[in-house]
């Protein structure tokens, strides 16, 4: 998935996920993973009302990347059919190859309109 493409689907997921509205920040974030069974080779995001999509440029291949959605991004597991560039929740990062490797993320957080109204009534009363 490349950045503008992964740009116009967020913008079409959040359009069908908050039909009343919603505020969004999109921001561009990388994550460096060290090598297999070194420190850093995994890591854990909270990506709590917030969504990642994978724009690596160059193919992430040995990598898994699980979220609490059940989503999976694992490119040479056969047993795995539908890769999703899309995660959300807590996310569990993993670098499956003897080499560091850098991925690259759309980082979408989000707030829905009505909580977004109840936020700032809370500031005005505070």
């Amino acid at each position: 998935m490349n950045a503008s493409f992964a740009l116009e689907y967020a913008q079409l997921k959040l359009q069908e996920r908050y039909p009343n509205g919603y505020k969004a920040i999109f921001e561009y974030t990388t994550v460096a993973l060290t090598a297999l069974g070194s420190a850093g080779g995994e890591r854990k995001i909270n990506a709590t009302n917030q969504y990642y999509y994978l724009i690596t440029k160059d193919t992430a291949t040995n990598i898994q990347i699980k979220s609490d959605d059940n989503k999976v991004y694992e490119p040479y597991n056969p047993n795995i059919s539908n890769h999703s560039h899309e995660h959300t929740g807590y996310i569990t990062l993993k670098n499956l190859s003897n080499i560091p490797i850098l991925l690259e993320f759309l980082q979408v957080s989000v707030v829905p309109k009505k909580e977004e109204e109840k936020t700032a009534a809370l500031v005005a009363l505070g």
